[in-house]
């Protein structure tokens, strides 16, 4: 579909997932045929850098990247609904991520924000510099709410597309 509708859609996209075995050769496949952003899954590791950082060293391809960031509220304890999203078994990294969709769920709003805006702030500072242009998807997995958009406004207010 990337190839065939490159000279119909000028925005052809596809999804990145950083933790997935073979992700790079996959992404780099896509890019060839023409796609011209990686929308990353919700991410709640910096597994992102390394993988942009490594894909910088590859190949000459900068597609717009846009990173997505999710609030987890205390509802995934019971739901796990993120959890399921990301899930990769067998896979460590994974893993690692899951246990940190974990903590987020069973933490109080402030050490909540804390630890997402921590998160953000690793990712951005370490994809920055890496010569792709670099967009912002914020996600309210469960729905609208207070902590969930006091959190994102703290992370724009360290880091946002328009004033980088």
């Amino acid at each position: 579909a990337l190839s065939i509708y490159r000279d119909a859609v000028t925005n052809r996209g596809v999804i990145v997932i950083p933790t997935r075995e073979g992700e790079q050769g996959r992404f780099n496949f896509k890019c060839n045929q023409g796609a011209t952003y990686g929308m990353t899954q919700l991410l709640y590791s910096d597994a992102i850098v390394d993988f942009l950082a490594q894909f910088a060293k590859e190949t000459d391809h900068r597609p717009e990247i846009l990173l997505s960031f999710g609030f987890v509220p205390k509802m995934e304890t019971r739901v796990g609904l993120i959890n399921w999203l990301i899930q990769d078994p067998g896979n460590a990294a994974v893993a690692g991520e899951q246990d940190f969709v974990r903590q987020l769920a069973g933490s109080e709003p402030e050490q909540k924000r804390r630890l997402l805006v921590d998160l953000y702030k690793r990712v951005v500072d370490g994809v920055a510099d890496l010569g792709f242009p670099l967009s912002i998807h914020f996600e309210a997995t469960y729905g609208v709410s207070a902590p969930a958009f006091e959190t994102f406004a703290e992370m724009l207010a360290y880091w946002a597309p328009d004033r980088a």
